[in-house]
């Protein structure tokens, strides 16, 4: 299938079909990017060495982010979070 052809169901899609599209080759990217599988592959080994935060100091640092305007950027890629928390506040 040709660029011209996947770009012409792209603009026939909903917005919907277009979010979850957008978000699946967002995942694809990231599967494929050695640096995020490492960079996953480090938040594991920290979460079962312990380092890991609850329920309450989470809600607590999303309030924090959504107060500074922090939290949108952060979320633009899903990876983005957890490493984020296990870099500033664990």
């Amino acid at each position: 299938m040709s660029r011209r052809e996947l770009q012409a169901i792209v603009d026939r899609s909903s917005t919907a079909e277009r979010l979850f599209l957008a978000a699946y080759l967002r995942h694809l990217a990231n599967r494929d990017d050695s640096t995020v599988s490492q960079e996953i592959a480090g938040s594991h080994r920290e979460i079962q060495r312990g380092r890991k935060i609850n329920l309450r100091g989470l809600k607590s640092l999303h309030q924090m982010l959504s107060k500074s305007g922090l939290l949108g950027g952060l979320l633009s890629t899903m990876v983005s979070l957890p490493i984020y928390v296990s870099r500033h506040f664990l």
